[in-house]
C-alpha cells in the first residue's frame, strides 16, 4: 500500500524518522506510482530555486489566499459560524425594537375626554 502525497513529501523533505524513513525508501525504490510523485515534488522544488523566481512577501500573501479562498470554498461553514454585515445586524435589532414597543401603544394613546374631566373636576369639590 502506497503512502499518501503528505507522508511521501515529508519523508522527500527529511522529516521522517527511523523506521519509518527505511520502509518509505524501500517502498519508493519498488514502486513506480511513488517515484512519479517524488519526480513531481522534484520539479515543484527546482522550480522554486530557479534564481528568477523569487517570492517576495505580496506573492506568499497572494498564494495564502488562494490556498484560503480554495479550502473555505471546499467545507461548509455552519450557520452559526457565519459573519452578518453591519448594517444588516443593525436594521434587524431596529425592526424588533420597534415591534417590541409597538403592541404597548396598541394604536391608541389614553387622552381623557372633556366629559370626564369635568366629572373628576366635580366629585373633587365636597359641598
Amino acid at each position: 500500500m502506497c503512502p499518501d502525497k503528505e507522508l511521501l513529501s515529508a519523508w522527500y523533505d527529511g522529516e521522517v524518522e527511523e523506521p519509518w524513513k527505511g520502509e518509505i525508501e524501500t517502498h519508493v525504490g519498488q514502486c513506480e506510482k511513488c517515484r512519479s510523485v517524488l519526480e513531481e515534488f522534484s520539479g515543484i522544488a527546482s522550480f522554486l530555486d530557479q534564481d528568477r523566481v523569487v517570492l517576495t512577501r505580496f506573492k506568499k500573501k497572494e498564494m495564502y489566499r488562494q490556498v484560503m479562498h480554495q479550502h473555505r470554498r471546499s467545507r461548509i461553514i455552519p450557520i452559526w459560524q457565519k459573519s452578518v454585515p453591519l448594517p444588516v445586524a443593525a436594521a434587524a435589532v431596529l425592526i424588533l425594537g420597534v415591534s417590541l414597543i409597538m403592541p404597548a401603544f396598541n394604536g391608541s394613546v389614553a387622552v381623557p375626554s372633556v366629559a370626564q374631566a369635568e366629572e373628576e373636576d366635580l366629585s373633587a369639590i365636597d359641598v
